[in-house]
């Protein structure tokens, strides 16, 4: 009897860009290096909620162009102490945040309250520092 040879069917377009997809997402989660570090837990035992609202609008608002740990990419990087050079009092750095600067900094005062920008101001110079 002569062996038959089986024909493989080419996968359609649809697997293909599916299994393409799905490898884009796993390297593009992979890259992002997790979640923004942790506020530390004070000595009565509770995370500060003013630095707890910053870790929050950090992941979602600044992680994404000064990196998880603020080492920079797009954005600048904040996790190395010179803001403390650029901005000795926190206030200035606050105003930034809310009024941008430059083309690659965006403003943030429509879209954040006072509170929020005082949190993710505190959060990079408490935690990321």
């Amino acid at each position: 009897m002569a062996p038959t040879s089986a024909r493989r069917r080419a996968p359609s377009a649809n697997v293909v860009a599916s299994v393409a997809a799905i490898a884009v997402g796993v390297v593009a989660l992979a890259s992002c290096g997790g979640s923004a570090p942790d506020v530390p837990v004070g000595p009565d035992g509770d995370v500060d909620a003013v630095l707890g609202l910053g870790r929050e609008i950090w992941g979602a608002r600044c992680a994404a162009c000064h990196g998880t740990d603020g080492q920079g990419g797009r954005g600048k990087k904040l996790d190395d102490g010179q803001i403390f050079e650029l901005h000795p009092e926190i206030e200035t750095m606050m105003a930034v945040i809310a009024n941008g600067k430059g083309r690659g900094m965006p403003a943030f005062g429509e879209v954040l309250s006072a509170e929020e920008i005082e949190g993710v101001s505190r959060y990079v110079r408490d935690v990321l520092n």
